[in-house]
Formats: C-alpha cells, sequence, structure tokens
C-alpha cells in the first residue's frame, strides 16, 4: 500500500503541473477537513445518525417495494403469468429438494437416536445400584 501511495506520488510530482499539484493538494485538505468534520458530528450525533440512516433505508425499501409492486402490476397479464409461473416453479424445487432432503435425513437420523438410545439404556442398566422395579421398565 505504501508503495503504491509513493508511486503515485511520485507520477504526479514527475507528470503533473506544479498549479495542479497545488489544487490537488488542497483539494485532498479539504476532503480530509470534511471527514474529520463528518465523524465528528456523527460521534456527537451518532444514534440520532444511526436511527435517521436506519428511517432512510426504510423509507427506500418502501418505495422500492411500492415501485416493484406498481411495475408489476403495468406489466401485460401474459408476462405476470410467466413471472407467476417461474415463482411456482422455484417454490416447487424448494419444496422437493426439501423433501428430497428429509428422505436421505430420515434413516440417518433414525440410525443416530437408536444408537443414543441405545446407548442411553445400556448406561442406565449397568448401574448395578438400579432397583428392580426400574430395571424391568427400562
Amino acid at each position: 500500500v505504501y508503495e503504491a501511495g509513493a508511486l503515485a506520488a511520485q507520477y504526479v510530482h514527475e507528470n503533473v503541473g506544479e498549479e495542479r499539484q497545488v489544487q490537488m493538494s488542497e483539494g485532498a485538505s479539504k476532503m480530509l477537513q470534511g471527514t474529520k468534520y463528518v465523524a465528528q458530528k456523527v460521534a456527537e450525533h451518532g444514534e440520532v445518525v444511526i436511527k435517521q440512516a436506519y428511517n432512510t433505508y426504510v423509507q427506500a425499501g418502501n418505495v422500492m417495494q411500492t415501485a416493484t409492486e406498481e411495475a408489476y402490476a403495468g406489466l401485460p397479464e401474459e408476462k405476470r403469468k410467466a413471472i407467476e409461473e417461474k415463482r411456482r416453479r422455484v417454490e416447487e424445487s424448494k419444496e422437493h429438494f426439501k423433501e428430497l432432503g428429509m428422505t436421505l435425513v430420515r434413516p440417518v437420523w433414525k440410525s443416530v437416536s437408536d444408537s443414543a438410545g441405545r446407548a442411553l439404556r445400556d448406561a442406565v442398566l449397568s448401574d448395578p445400584d438400579m432397583w428392580t422395579c426400574v430395571r424391568q421398565i427400562v
């Protein structure tokens, strides 16, 4: 990073006129001052700024949602039906993969739970101090 900065500074020094270099330096200085000012205001009013930013985000989301709904409503019927059909196929494929996953996981889950149950039962029954009436129930 430092090398890239040094190369950039060297390039500017060698290829940019002195007046333009002064303008660039002044611009960078103003930008740094502006950044410091903004950072100071955020530090002073951070919570308010964050709340305002969040509210703006929510409002922008609402505007986008409304615009999307209006654009969708403005589509020709055939386009809306095509979109609805694509959404339906996506939902069907999601359901298919859920069912497939459950089908694949079910035997493994049964095996694991059976093994855990056997291990628990064996541990309980191996207790020599267990009452006989409890041992018969287990």
